[in-house]
């Protein structure tokens, strides 16, 4: 499962261009130059990344289990999530 959430993870994040720059020695080093943000989701797709329900994910949300973005202020937020986030956050508590 840990290795699925890191695939996951990896496959939300996408890198439009990357360029090699030289360096004094003539190798080439890796360099992002531009980078695509990325994107929020919703309870329910990151409840299925982590193989619960969109009430359980909103419930550890409110709890600050998991990270989370409320939009909107008052009792009915609405909730997003970044899935690196979460992999990154269920990771460092193993």
């Amino acid at each position: 499962m840990l290795r699925e959430l890191k695939v996951e993870a990896l496959n939300a994040l996408s890198w439009s261009e990357i360029e090699f720059e030289k360096d004094q020695l003539g190798g080439g080093i890796p360099m992002c130059t531009t980078i695509t943000p990325e994107p929020f989701v919703d309870a329910t797709r990151a409840a299925k990344l982590l193989g619960i329900r969109p009430r359980r994910v909103l419930e550890m949300a409110r709890a600050g289990q998991i990270p989370a973005y409320p939009l909107g202020t008052g009792a009915r937020r609405t909730w997003r999530f970044r899935l690196s986030e979460i992999c990154k956050a269920i990771t460092a508590r193993r």
